[in-house]
């Protein structure tokens, strides 16, 4: 066990470099707790006798608490336990972090076949950030004979609102580089992007916009990028309050599920819900298993590039 800048690519390795996720928690690096108040510590526990009592979802998120120490005490064995029994239960992001830790030797010992299947396990089920990463692992290797399935994987978790493969394929669509180029189709994308408050997304626009008038591009692609390129890109802050908030919305989830005995289990905002909440907004338990911090693990905010 061991503990951008915007560019004009050329090559399919230029667009990736920019397209890398954040190396795995190595356990050595201090990193900013964000679960430190009562009501937050409070849910995990409630996550605790939700993952006991079948939840993966639950399970995956303790897991994190005990492998960074946020929200609990730092335990690398508590966290390889509630780990498997995510994996056991089937839930992708338990299947996809688990990945993460054996491909990089950390909570579990290194097994690299182990991590690939776990990694495609979790793409049979669905998760759109484990796509991500085999599509970007198949980009890197250089084979050509499977760029068509990288870009199906990408094309997928773009689909369900993937932020890492959004922003790789309107890159690749933008300069045909490994797909086939789609100035129309990269747009949409940057612009999605840029609504989801990412601010490179929001710069991209702006300069394909300047591009596509001096080469008099189509009228309905400058049009579009005309509509969006004043758009203002917020920045939501506050993530210790949202940690906390999310984890009320997600216990008041698998608990109203009825999956799961409901015994002392029970939301400090009854009857709110992350999806009923406008203070949730989008977030979502469930989006970087390379995170190493709870507030990275629900809300998918760590940076990529």
């Amino acid at each position: 066990m061991r503990l951008p800048q915007i560019v004009s690519a050329t090559s399919l390795a230029l667009l990736l470099a920019f397209s890398q996720d954040a190396s795995a928690f190595s356990g050595t690096t201090e990193t900013t707790k964000y679960c430190v108040d009562e009501d937050c510590k409070t849910q995990l526990r409630n996550l605790v006798q939700l993952a006991r009592n079948g939840s993966g979802r639950a399970a995956a998120i303790v897991a994190m608490a005990y492998a960074s120490g946020d929200g609990f005490e730092k335990n690398l064995d508590k966290a390889e336990h509630y780990i498997i029994l995510g994996a056991r239960f089937r839930d992708p992001v338990a299947a996809y972090l688990m990945a993460d830790w054996l491909r990089n030797g950390f909570v579990l010992d290194q097994d690299i076949a182990k991590a690939d299947e776990m990694l495609d396990l979790s793409i049979k089920y669905g998760y759109a950030p484990a796509m991500y990463d085999k599509a970007l692992k198949i980009l890197k290797s250089g084979d050509s004979d499977k760029t068509d399935q990288a870009v199906a994987l990408l094309e997928s978790a773009a689909e369900q609102s993937n932020m890492r493969a959004m922003f790789l394929l309107a890159r690749m669509k933008e300069t045909g580089t490994g797909a086939a180029k789609d100035v129309e189709g990269a747009v949409d994308l940057f612009q999605r992007l840029a609504r989801a408050r990412d601010p490179e997304a929001m710069e991209y626009l702006k300069d394909l916009a300047e591009r596509s008038a001096n080469a008099k591009q189509d009228s309905a692609i400058l049009a579009n990028l005309e509509l969006d390129k004043n758009m203002e890109v917020i920045e939501v802050r506050g993530e210790a309050f949202e940690v906390t908030l999310v984890l009320d919305g997600l216990v008041d989830t698998l608990v109203s599920s009825g999956k799961y005995d409901q015994n002392s289990i029970g939301s400090r905002i009854r009857g709110v819900s992350c999806n009923e909440s406008i203070k949730c907004g989008s977030i979502k338990p469930s989006d970087d298993p390379a995170a190493s911090t709870i507030w990275e693990l629900i809300s998918g905010r760590k940076r990529w590039r």
